[in-house]
Protein backbone atom coordinates (compact mmCIF):
# COMPACT_ATOMS: atom_id res chain seq x y z
CA UNK A 1 0.00 0.00 0.00
CA UNK A 2 1.09 3.54 -0.93
CA UNK A 3 2.26 5.60 2.14
CA UNK A 4 -0.09 8.14 2.93
CA UNK A 5 0.04 11.95 2.81
CA UNK A 6 -2.53 12.71 5.48
CA UNK A 7 -5.48 10.25 7.38
CA UNK A 8 -7.89 12.57 6.72
CA UNK A 9 -9.28 13.54 3.04
CA UNK A 10 -7.52 16.79 1.43
CA UNK A 11 -9.96 19.27 -0.84
CA UNK A 12 -8.37 21.50 -3.03
CA UNK A 13 -9.73 22.94 -6.29
CA UNK A 14 -7.80 21.44 -8.58
CA UNK A 15 -9.30 19.49 -11.36
CA UNK A 16 -7.18 15.56 -11.97
CA UNK A 17 -7.57 13.30 -14.51
CA UNK A 18 -7.21 10.01 -12.06
CA UNK A 19 -5.56 7.30 -14.23
CA UNK A 20 -6.22 3.38 -13.22
CA UNK A 21 -2.47 2.80 -11.59
CA UNK A 22 -3.92 5.38 -9.43
CA UNK A 23 -1.39 7.94 -10.45
CA UNK A 24 -3.04 11.38 -11.73
CA UNK A 25 -2.27 14.76 -13.39
CA UNK A 26 -3.43 17.71 -12.27
CA UNK A 27 -5.20 19.83 -15.40
CA UNK A 28 -6.48 23.03 -14.12
CA UNK A 29 -8.79 24.30 -10.79
CA UNK A 30 -12.52 24.42 -10.36
CA UNK A 31 -12.63 28.36 -10.07
CA UNK A 32 -11.11 28.62 -13.19
CA UNK A 33 -14.00 26.68 -15.14
CA UNK A 34 -16.36 28.39 -17.41
CA UNK A 35 -19.86 27.63 -18.04
CA UNK A 36 -20.91 29.14 -21.33
CA UNK A 37 -24.38 27.86 -22.80
CA UNK A 38 -24.72 25.29 -20.20
CA UNK A 39 -20.92 24.16 -21.61
CA UNK A 40 -17.95 23.63 -18.88
CA UNK A 41 -14.79 24.50 -19.92
CA UNK A 42 -11.84 24.93 -18.07
CA UNK A 43 -9.38 28.02 -18.54
CA UNK A 44 -6.14 26.45 -18.77
CA UNK A 45 -7.69 23.70 -21.49
CA UNK A 46 -8.30 26.61 -23.92
CA UNK A 47 -5.32 28.63 -23.49
CA UNK A 48 -3.63 24.95 -24.36
CA UNK A 49 -5.48 24.81 -27.50
CA UNK A 50 -5.25 28.22 -28.46
CA UNK A 51 -1.59 28.66 -27.76
CA UNK A 52 -0.84 27.15 -31.35
CA UNK A 53 -2.78 30.19 -33.00
CA UNK A 54 -1.85 33.09 -30.42
CA UNK A 55 1.75 34.45 -31.13
CA UNK A 56 1.37 36.93 -28.36
CA UNK A 57 1.19 36.53 -24.56
CA UNK A 58 -2.57 35.82 -23.96
CA UNK A 59 -5.00 35.03 -21.26
CA UNK A 60 -8.62 33.34 -21.09
CA UNK A 61 -11.19 34.72 -18.74
CA UNK A 62 -14.89 35.43 -19.21
CA UNK A 63 -17.68 37.65 -18.54
CA UNK A 64 -20.96 37.49 -17.79
CA UNK A 65 -23.27 37.48 -20.66
CA UNK A 66 -26.95 37.02 -21.04
CA UNK A 67 -27.47 34.59 -24.23
CA UNK A 68 -24.73 31.90 -22.68
CA UNK A 69 -24.38 32.90 -18.78
CA UNK A 70 -20.58 33.28 -18.99
CA UNK A 71 -18.81 34.40 -22.16
CA UNK A 72 -15.22 32.73 -22.96
CA UNK A 73 -13.27 36.23 -23.42
CA UNK A 74 -9.63 36.08 -24.55
CA UNK A 75 -7.36 39.33 -23.42
CA UNK A 76 -4.34 39.24 -25.92
CA UNK A 77 -1.14 41.87 -24.89
CA UNK A 78 -0.06 44.32 -27.94
CA UNK A 79 1.64 47.72 -27.40
CA UNK A 80 -1.51 49.43 -29.92
CA UNK A 81 -4.88 49.02 -30.67
CA UNK A 82 -4.29 45.99 -33.02
CA UNK A 83 -7.02 44.12 -34.27
CA UNK A 84 -6.87 40.51 -34.55
CA UNK A 85 -8.08 38.52 -36.65
CA UNK A 86 -7.66 34.84 -34.91
CA UNK A 87 -7.86 31.57 -37.62
CA UNK A 88 -9.20 28.99 -35.37
CA UNK A 89 -9.27 25.51 -36.81
CA UNK A 90 -12.98 24.11 -37.39
CA UNK A 91 -12.39 20.74 -35.17
CA UNK A 92 -12.52 23.38 -31.97
CA UNK A 93 -15.56 23.50 -30.82
CA UNK A 94 -18.03 26.64 -31.14
CA UNK A 95 -18.42 27.12 -27.23
CA UNK A 96 -15.10 27.27 -26.62
CA UNK A 97 -14.42 29.62 -28.98
CA UNK A 98 -13.81 33.49 -27.47
CA UNK A 99 -17.02 36.08 -28.38
CA UNK A 100 -14.99 38.55 -26.86
CA UNK A 101 -11.17 39.70 -27.88
CA UNK A 102 -9.92 42.75 -25.70
CA UNK A 103 -6.25 44.18 -26.63
CA UNK A 104 -4.50 45.26 -23.54
CA UNK A 105 -1.07 46.82 -22.69
CA UNK A 106 0.00 43.77 -20.54
CA UNK A 107 -1.45 40.22 -19.35
CA UNK A 108 -2.42 41.17 -15.51
CA UNK A 109 0.12 38.25 -13.31
CA UNK A 110 0.92 37.85 -9.80
CA UNK A 111 3.84 38.26 -7.87
CA UNK A 112 5.09 35.50 -8.77
CA UNK A 113 4.21 35.51 -12.61
CA UNK A 114 1.32 33.19 -12.59
CA UNK A 115 -1.47 34.91 -14.89
CA UNK A 116 -3.81 36.71 -12.11
CA UNK A 117 -7.10 35.33 -13.51
CA UNK A 118 -8.93 37.63 -10.71
CA UNK A 119 -7.72 40.52 -12.40
CA UNK A 120 -8.04 39.14 -15.83
CA UNK A 121 -11.63 38.80 -15.29
CA UNK A 122 -12.03 42.76 -13.77
CA UNK A 123 -10.26 43.86 -16.78
CA UNK A 124 -11.96 42.44 -19.40
CA UNK A 125 -15.50 43.21 -17.62
CA UNK A 126 -14.53 46.70 -17.84
CA UNK A 127 -13.70 46.50 -21.85
CA UNK A 128 -16.94 45.22 -22.09
CA UNK A 129 -18.65 48.14 -19.67
CA UNK A 130 -16.63 50.56 -21.93
CA UNK A 131 -17.90 49.26 -25.51
CA UNK A 132 -21.49 48.85 -25.17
Amino acid sequence: MPPLLSSQPIRTNDLADIKPDGKFLITGRIDNIINTGGVKVSIETLEELFSPYISQPFAVTSIPDNKFGEAVTLLIASSGTTLFSISFPDEIPSAYLPKYTFSVKEIPATGNGKTDRIQCKKLAQTFKNVNQ
